[in-house]
């Protein structure tokens, strides 16, 4: 069950894999704009045919505002197909959900800067925002291992509002945009939003004051970059790192997960969709010093240098129940890769 300590919901999904929360229902609810509210949509991927369905019944209501962002990336093909005519190809899902929008005259726009992403996945209704590491899919949600913050605080989810803006009218990937509200434990959430690695440099100033523990489960991670470093930094002075890696990426020249085993590091690697699990490890989600959350968007790579990201950290409240599951899928990692599944 999603664990809440107001004005803030964490989510850990999917049940079917054995996590303890469906993120469905929370994404649902809120991409549907209430008669006279907003519903934005920053999404790397909208395949999923009950929320693309979902944010329809909310446009239809009177007097809403409803506004959809998606990455051109995951409309096009990277293999063209026989026919551009023909309704086909891996993106076809995304496209026929795109398409639904503009039939309906709902505002739908894609991000078309070549060589970098919007990366980030947000959902905002008035005084109400939600921030995932699942793309709006139907595997992702169902099948890949994921959370979801969701803040039900007018400071935040204008935060979010003002990130989804920037993104509309124009190149978001200077956009810089922060704000931090408090628990009713006495703890606190900050959000983190926006380009040039804004994430990236709050997620390392973290990692950089921590002082005993660091658990994580990251997709994908990359050695040679700010946060591999600040990694390697916390290792060398003491600090306990241990982690799962997806194993999809093992074969890749830059995995980090054999350096950071060298530095004295136990990260393992959790297998994914191609290496013999039901979907990918697509988390990224850290618990520092056995205290502070950390919930977001961005891997640990060169391209979140690129790409919109959104990050959220939380203190106090919120640790044990992240702590177990962490906890859980280091329990099923292994040091070495799993083999890859034969191709289909």
């Amino acid at each position: 069950m999603p664990h809440t300590v107001e004005p803030v919901t964490v989510a850990l999904g999917p049940a079917a894999r054995g996590a303890p929360d469906e993120l469905r229902p929370l994404i649902e609810e809120t991409v549907v704009a209430t008669t006279g509210g907003i519903a934005y949509v920053m999404t790397q991927q909208l395949a999923d045919r009950r929320v693309a369905e979902r944010i329809l019944a909310g446009a239809a209501a009177i007097d809403t505002d409803v506004r959809v962002l998606v990455e051109t990336e995951f409309l096009a093909e990277r293999r063209p197909t026989p026919s551009p005519w023909a309704a086909m190809g891996t993106n076809e899902a995304a496209r026929v959900a795109y398409n639904a929008l503009l039939r309906a005259a709902v505002p739908v726009r894609s991000d078309y800067v070549a060589g970098s992403l919007m990366h980030s996945n947000i959902a905002i209704r008035d005084g109400d925002a939600a921030i995932t590491s699942a793309n709006l899919t139907t595997g992702s949600l169902d099948r890949h291992y994921n959370a979801l913050v969701r803040i039900r605080d007018p400071v935040a989810a204008g935060t979010m509002r003002a990130a989804f803006m920037d993104a509309w009218d124009g190149d978001f990937r200077k956009s810089a945009r922060e704000a931090t509200v408090p628990l009713a434990d006495g703890g606190a959430c900050s959000v983190v939003a926006g380009g040039e690695g804004v994430t990236v440099e709050a997620l390392a100033h973290r990692i950089d004051a921590a002082q005993q523990s660091i658990q994580m489960a990251i997709f994908t991670f990359a050695s040679g970059n700010r946060l591999f470093t600040a990694i390697a930094s916390a290792i060398a002075r003491g600090v306990t790192v241990t982690g799962v890696v997806d194993a999809d990426q093992a074969p890749q020249r830059w995995d980090a997960v054999a350096p950071l085993q060298a530095l004295g590091a136990d990260v393992r690697y959790h297998a994914g969709a191609l290496t013999g699990a039901p979907g990918r490890m697509h988390h990224k989600l850290l618990l520092i010093d056995g205290g502070l959350v950390c919930i977001g968007t961005t891997n640990f790579s060169n391209a979140a240098l690129k790409s919109h990201e959104a990050f959220v950290f939380l203190t106090t409240g919120f640790s044990a129940y992240v702590g177990a599951e962490l906890d859980r899928l280091f329990a099923a990692g292994t040091a070495q890769a799993p083999p890859p599944l034969p191709p289909a």
